[in-house]
């Protein structure tokens, strides 16, 4: 059966990791509005930031520290798979002293579709997203559908003709959005995989993917 997988993006050090803004803000970030919500408008994007790790460990090439952040490397893999899909904006990491680090990219997925599929999940779709049937039942119990088991543990189940050809996405009713970890498909996955990124776990948050 063909899989999804959540992107799981952990620092190198654990949690000890924080940047620092040297620009910008990120409260002011609006989406542009040809985006469906998902791409940024740049202009208070930071374009300097510190980069923080009281263990000295440098960023991986998928960094999910305030915004989702990607590596040259980690754009140049994901565009080889979807170009011209995703946005990357240009943003500078300084070390502790204000040196020069990295070039990286503030990371926003370009696709937003409505991929899940009906017949296989036991999600509840309520209120425009899908929900699990636990929080249903706890805050809306007259609207838990007959045969739905709360005690059940969330089930994604992705449909692959909803999906198309995709490789990253956000799904449009389980929430995420400018600058949050996407879906990936199994080739997305292999590939990343294969060029041996760091700072994603790839075998956490696997889905189903039906049709």
């Amino acid at each position: 059966m063909p899989v999804a997988y959540g992107m799981r993006i952990r620092s190198l050090s654990g949690l000890n990791t924080t940047i620092k803004k040297v620009d910008g803000d990120f409260d002011k970030v609006t989406s542009l509005e040809d985006s469906d919500g998902l791409k940024a408008d740049p202009t208070h994007m930071p374009k300097q930031v510190k980069w923080l790790d009281s263990n000295g460990a440098p960023p991986g090439d998928f960094d999910r520290t305030i915004w989702t952040n990607v590596s040259e490397r980690a754009k140049a893999a994901i565009e080889e798979l979807e170009p011209g899909v995703h946005q990357f904006i240009s943003v500078e990491f300084l070390d502790q002293r204000g040196k020069h680090l990295e070039h990286r990219f503030w990371f926003n997925t370009g696709n937003r579709i409505d991929g899940m599929d009906r017949e296989h999940t036991n999600m509840i779709f309520h209120l425009n997203s899908w929900r699990p049937a636990r929080d249903i039942a706890r805050r809306y119990p007259d609207l838990l559908p007959d045969g739905a088991d709360p005690s059940a543990e969330p089930k994604l189940v992705f449909n692959l003709d909803q999906l198309g050809c995709v490789h990253l996405w956000h799904d449009r009713y389980l929430g995420g959005g400018k600058g949050m970890a996407p879906f990936m498909s199994q080739a997305m996955h292999d590939h990343l995989k294969s060029k041996g990124m760091t700072g994603i776990a790839y075998d956490s948050g696997q889905v189903e993917v039906v049709g």
